[in-house]
């Protein structure tokens, strides 16, 4: 096995250059890709505990927060998602329901801490529930990406905890 120092640094080959809007570097990584049938295993696995999913792109080359915050390029571990919220100038928004499409929806762990990101790209008005309702395309780790509900991730995801938006308002 090789270790590289400063791995996902400036210097590290195998990462690409990766800013945020105030030049802060971001860690990453460049990932290769499995194989058809490994790829395939992983979907299996994703659809026997949520069959409804909606399969977008399959691919273990970047993570959720390369899907967001770096165009499907690289892997990022979630450690990053605060640089790029505050860097990038993002708002929290104060309530769920105030969400639109395009906002960044941030999973957390009961600790607080970020396990998964994803982007709200539907927003429905139940009214007859009197409720809101999302779906989130994320990218599931070494998983596809996926379109989901907001519950349709796995335990150690977290649950849906803020949206944070980089609407700018006239």
């Amino acid at each position: 096995m090789t270790h590289i120092i400063d791995a996902g640094g400036e210097n590290d080959k195998y990462a690409i250059p990766l800013g945020t809007l105030r030049t802060s570097h971001v860690r990453n990584e460049k990932r290769l890709e499995w194989t058809k049938d490994r790829l395939q295993e992983t979907l299996n696995t994703c659809k026997s505990v949520f069959p409804d999913l909606e399969v977008r792109s399959i691919t273990a080359t970047y993570n959720c927060v390369g899907m967001v915050f770096a165009s499907r390029r690289v892997w990022v571990d979630p450690d990053e998602v605060n640089l790029f919220l505050t860097d990038d100038n993002y708002a929290k928004l104060d309530n769920l329901d105030h969400a639109q499409i395009g906002d960044v929806a941030i999973y957390k762990s009961p600790e607080g801490s970020i396990k998964h990101v994803g982007i709200i790209i539907e927003r429905k008005v139940d009214i007859k529930a009197a409720q809101i309702q999302f779906k989130i395309l994320s990218k599931w780790s070494v998983n596809p990406e996926f379109i989901h509900r907001p519950s349709e991730v796995f335990a150690s995801y977290g649950q849906l905890s803020e949206i944070w938006t980089d609407r700018k308002e006239l």
